[in-house]
């Protein structure tokens, strides 16, 4: 596995929603020239250890892991002539996949969803694939694997009044001219106030999107409506492939997408949905480069 070589890490756990990750992950790792890391965490009380039974030895439960990861890697590779490599490691999902993250420096990283918690604690805790949004630096994309992904023709940008949304903005130019794709802007505001300010702010990046070569469209839905529901039912509106978002916060005042709405948009899209991290900002110059 060489350092410099561009990769894509996707997190398989073995159920249906991580092996549909790894199907989507390819589409990107294709489309951007990268190899694909395919890390397993094995953990306590987790779907991979379930599988084995809480009887069988640590040694025994990684071996049979690495050659059910093993097997996958070689079955997707020669399907989808991407190189794989595998990695088993054991310990707390999100930190370790946050770990290696840090040692690989992938592109993306990619993560299947099962969707909304099911018990009060597991919303208050968050799931593994949202801790994941915050705990790594490079865009993270996750994914419930509801529809079939075969490339990005359109990408649903839900903008805010945040002094980092333009964090985003190089990422979404960057994904839309790789995959030709077209970008639609689109903002829900609280009342009048936030509308107007939202309106110099949403021709500011449409400019920006129509400066870089990038078809684009954009749209302020009706006021007072709740954030999630809005841009889930405006994406399945406009046919959108992929949402684009990041966890803007509190810290800066007016229009945010918060925790809940992330963790929402996250649990409840039909399509998959890159994460972009306020602290990510290798796109960040690129705002008013383009």
């Amino acid at each position: 596995m060489s350092q410099d070589s561009k990769k894509v890490l996707v997190a398989i756990g073995f159920s249906d929603q991580s092996l549909s990750a790894l199907n989507e992950a390819a589409v990107f790792a294709k489309t951007i020239g990268a190899e694909i890391i395919l890390l397993t965490v094995i953990e306590e009380n987790s779907f991979v250890s379930r599988i084995f039974g809480s009887d069988i030895k640590e040694d025994v439960i990684r071996a049979r892991v690495e050659k059910m990861l093993t097997e996958l890697a070689e079955a997707k590779e020669s399907e989808f002539g991407i190189k794989m490599t595998t990695m088993v490691s054991k310990g707390v999902v999100y930190e370790e996949i946050g770990r290696v993250s840090d040692l690989l420096k992938p592109e993306l990283v990619v993560i299947g969803t099962n969707g909304r918690p099911t018990n009060f604690r597991s919303k208050l805790i968050g799931s593994n694939a949202y801790k994941v949004v915050t705990n790594v630096r490079p865009p993270v994309i996750t994914t419930r694997g509801v529809k079939p992904f075969s490339g990005i023709d359109t990408i649903v940008f839900p903008l805010v009044l945040d002094r980092k949304s333009k964090e985003k903005v190089g990422p979404a130019v960057h994904y839309a001219r790789l995959f030709g794709a077209k970008i639609k802007t689109v903002a829900v505001p609280k009342n009048d106030e936030e509308k107007a300010k939202l309106i110099p702010h949403v021709n500011q990046v449409s400019e920006f999107f129509t400066k870089a070569g990038i078809e684009n469209t954009s749209e302020i839905l009706e006021k007072g409506k709740k954030v999630a529901p809005s841009f889930l039912s405006y994406t399945e509106e406009v046919k959108g492939d992929i949402i684009l978002i990041m966890e803007e916060g509190q810290e800066a005042g007016g229009l945010q997408i918060f925790t809940s709405d992330v963790q929402a948009i996250i649990s409840n899209s039909e399509v998959p949905v890159m994460c972009i991290t306020p602290s990510y900002t290798a796109y960040e110059s690129q705002f008013s480069n383009f």
